[in-house]
């Protein structure tokens, strides 16, 4: 883990729930052959999200513990559910940078997301730090912050998975099926929250 050779991926999200579409994504991710390992950080709150999450903290990260035991190249990382607040990108980097300091990191990052970069905070610090990895969405085009000349990003060929957290977040309040959708360890901790849910 300490070579300099070493490259990480990390990848945050609110994870509410985390669904098929996630793990379809983590997996296609580690078969790159410029990719070793991959954190995954299920964030306390997104700061460009208003909602509040359907899961509590504790919940979406034992998602992420669950789909890392899966695979020995899958870590969770627990600091933003362990800070208790909205957490940036970079700040959250920072503390990676320090557990992993010998390591390249890639930022996985959805083209919607990456399309709104110009709305991050500290964005001039970030881009310095990471190799940003964009991952298609749906009716999403590549659009690069124009302030940003520096930028490093390479866009991953991955299919287009029609799933979401929100369909899967309104099917539970509706008390509809929903164990096709989330991998079979993520379900088990969802009908915690949702023992009424049918499945």
């Amino acid at each position: 883990m300490a070579s300099t050779s070493h490259r990480l991926a990390f990848f945050g999200g609110t994870f509410d729930p985390l669904h098929n579409g996630h793990l379809m994504l983590i997996e296609e991710t580690l078969r790159r052959k410029e990719i070793d390992s991959l954190l995954l950080c299920p964030a306390y709150q997104a700061p460009l999200r208003e909602s509040q999450t359907l899961f509590s903290g504790h919940s979406r990260l034992e998602m992420v513990q669950a789909i890392s035991r899966r695979n020995s190249k899958i870590q969770a990382f627990d600091h933003e559910i362990r800070s208790g607040k909205t957490c940036f990108t970079y700040e959250t980097l920072l503390e990676v940078k320090k557990s992993f300091p010998q390591h390249e990191i890639s930022l996985l990052l959805g083209a919607d997301q990456f399309n709104r970069l110009s709305l991050w905070k500290y964005l001039d610090l970030l881009v310095p730090m990471v190799h940003f990895l964009i991952f298609n969405r749906e009716g999403n085009s590549l659009a690069p912050p124009t302030c940003q000349s520096s930028i490093k990003y390479s866009v991953m060929e991955n299919p287009i998975i029609d799933i979401s957290s929100t369909e899967i977040r309104k099917l539970l309040k509706n008390e509809q099926p929903i164990s096709h959708l989330v991998p079979e360890e993520i379900n088990s901790i969802i009908q915690k929250s949702f023992p009424l849910s049918k499945s």
